[in-house]
Formats: structure tokens, C-alpha cells, sequence
């Protein structure tokens, strides 16, 4: 069976951010709601690949500094940047012509 998972909206998008980042430490100036507007189009697969891009690019910073071997050391709160950064270098996993394609399939066959 198919069945049709549209794109998140907006409010979607936020809490999908919210949901990813929850045990992920963030810098102040992150913004759900303009992290949002930024990913209008994705999904949430989509969304969930941008925070751990976000996260690990901290990750990375740390063990190429060599200060990850201190104990007790963690990476940065991921900040703004790094999403911003994140997301330009991943483009949607579907686009507007493969969605009207799911759409007409779905006017055509529906689903349960």
C-alpha cells in the first residue's frame, strides 16, 4: 500500500527542529521559526540530516582543535551558522515535479 505523506508545513517544520535538537545543545541565536522558513519543501528526513550536520560540523571542530582527548570537553552549542551552513549544502530530497506526480497518483489510486 501507498499512502501519501505530504511535505511539513510550517509549524511542522518548527517542531520537527524542536524534536532533532532536543538533547543537542544550542547557541541562543538559533531560530526555529527562521530555520523553518528556510526549509519550506523539505522533509522530515530532510530536517533530521540538517541538525546532525549542524551538530557533528561542532563535532568535527572539536577533534580537529585536539582538545577532544581533554576530558570533559564538548563541543560547542551548535549556533545559527552552523544550520544555515547545513542547509545550504543539502538541497530538498523531492521536488516540486516529483510531488505532483505523488499527488496525481494519489487523486488516481488513493490510499488507506
Amino acid at each position: 500500500r501507498r499512502i501519501l505523506v505530504p511535505p511539513p508545513d510550517l509549524e511542522a517544520r518548527i517542531g520537527l527542529f524542536k524534536l532533532y535538537t532536543r538533547d543537542i545543545e544550542l547557541a541562543e541565536d538559533v531560530d526555529f521559526e527562521e530555520l523553518a522558513h528556510m526549509t519550506e519543501g523539505y522533509t522530515g528526513s530532510d530536517i533530521r540530516d540538517i541538525c546532525m550536520d549542524a551538530y557533528y560540523s561542532t563535532v568535527r571542530e572539536l577533534f580537529e582543535s585536539g582538545r577532544a582527548l581533554k576530558p570533559g570537553t564538548k563541543p560547542r552549542p551548535v549556533c545559527r551558522e552552523d544550520f544555515i551552513i547545513a542547509i545550504r549544502s543539502r538541497r530538498p530530497s523531492i521536488n516540486s515535479s516529483l510531488l505532483k506526480l505523488y499527488y496525481e497518483w494519489y487523486r488516481e489510486f488513493g490510499a488507506l
